[in-house]
């Protein structure tokens, strides 16, 4: 069975380079009327381009596109979809990967966009997909495909090769998911699990092999997510319990699978990782407290660990408004020098950020000293302030083998 491909013109987004931005730079995306809420979910390799979602009082999600140049492009629903969503965007920021619905009792398909030329990718299986990633180059997508009713597997997904259904952890798992690509879709990291399991953090290579990625403790029914990865695969961003109550830690894991605990900053309980850099060097996240549901948006690195995001980026040089507190990041570009997530600001609306550090030799001038910069890039999943769950964006279930299906172009989940 072939892929059913949709052809139609998109709004042109502007085309960016992958040189870095020199200068500090700070931006709320804002929020369109009628919406509660905005945030950056995904970054271009500078930086000067973003993919975000705002959600409201209006029955679907929107997504935005954004670009340094341009400012904020609604992600508007044509007329005869229910669904139409742009989630990730590749390095060169000329690429897009989302999701589309046509009548809402219909299966979700795959949506591409290149160069403001939008393609829409059915499963063969007609059951539905959820696409959540692209990879940094734009070659390959991942997420999740629905391959029997009740049975959600992993995919990687390229036009040359069409679809990969990715192999499961074990026989028993029922549902998984890809959430990161490394920069040609070659490594995979998301979830595996079974059901009334908590999920499993796992990555799959280019081999076929599905690796189970470690704990930093062993307790009963651990949950574990890996959220994004570096342009190589060796490096893993995600979260596992830190201790025995289960707080969540962020980790970083290396390429042998095993987890570095990033910690947590002071007076909060749990640290997620959600984005990572190219390089695995820096790691975008939040950390918060179960008994007050505070968000602090954090930022680690391998110069000097888990610090709040606010701090790092006035510490660069990099103005941010009066009254604006960051919750989240969960983007980070892949030179390492852009953020995107969600931020409260001044009137206490929830809205999207983007902020940039200078690029790395370039001397800010800042409280009577001169500093230099860094970097850092990608990934995640927000927790709902109300609740302190996670939230998946509709990022839907999704779990499987590598190489126990392949498929010809075409698969689904959700």
């Amino acid at each position: 069975m072939r892929f059913a491909i949709l052809i139609v013109l998109a709004v042109k987004m502007p085309v960016c380079g992958l040189a870095p931005a020199a200068d500090p730079y700070f931006t709320l995306v804002g929020v369109r009327p009628g919406a509660t809420h905005s945030y950056v979910t995904a970054l271009s390799f500078n930086g000067d381009v973003a993919v975000g979602r705002m959600e409201g009082d209006f029955t679907q999600y929107l997504s935005f596109r954004w670009s340094r140049a341009e400012g904020r492009t609604e992600d508007m629903i044509p007329a005869g979809f229910s669904e139409y969503e742009y989630r990730d965007v590749s390095d060169d920021g000329r690429s897009f990967v989302g999701g589309a619905r046509q009548r809402a009792t219909d299966p979700q398909t795959m949506l591409l966009s290149r160069d403001g030329v939008e393609s829409i990718i059915s499963s063969p299986l007609g059951l539905g997909l959820n696409t959540r990633v692209i990879s940094g180059d734009g070659s390959a997508a991942g997420g999740s495909i629905v391959i029997a009713p009740g049975l959600a597997q992993g995919f990687v997904w390229t036009q040359h090769s069409g679809f990969r259904v990715l192999g499961r952890l074990f026989d028993t798992d029922r549902a998984g998911q890809v959430s990161g690509l490394s920069v040609d879709g070659g490594v995979a990291v998301g979830i595996s699990h079974r059901d009334g399991d908590p999920p499993a953090p796992v990555r799959w290579w280019p081999d076929g092999r599905v690796e189970s990625l470690g704990m930093l403790i062993d307790i009963t029914f651990p949950e574990g997510r890996a959220e994004g990865v570096s342009a190589d695969g060796n490096y893993v961003v995600g979260f596992t319990p830190g201790n025995r109550r289960g707080d969540s830690r962020a980790v970083r894991w290396d390429a042998m699978g095993v987890a570095q605990d990033l910690g947590v900053l002071p007076g909060l309980v749990d640290s997620v990782g959600w984005a990572i850099s190219a390089d695995g060097r820096v790691i975008g996240g939040s950390c918060r407290s179960n008994f007050t549901g505070m968000h602090v948006a954090s930022v680690w690195t391998e110069e000097d660990g888990m610090m709040p995001l606010d701090e790092y980026l006035l510490g660069h040089g990099v103005p941010i408004p009066a009254g604006v507190r960051l919750l989240d990041c969960y983007s980070v570009s892949g030179d390492g020098m852009s953020f995107g997530g969600i931020a409260v600001d001044r009137f206490n609306v929830r809205v999207g950020f983007v902020a940039t550090v200078p690029a790395p030799g370039t001397m800010v001038a800042f409280a009577g000293g001169v500093l230099a910069c860094f970097r850092s890039r990608r990934h995640g999943l927000p927790f709902r302030e109300s609740d302190g769950k996670a939230c998946r964006l509709q990022r839907g279930p999704s779990c499987a083998a590598p190489g126990s299906l392949a498929m010809p172009c075409g698969t689904g989940g959700e």
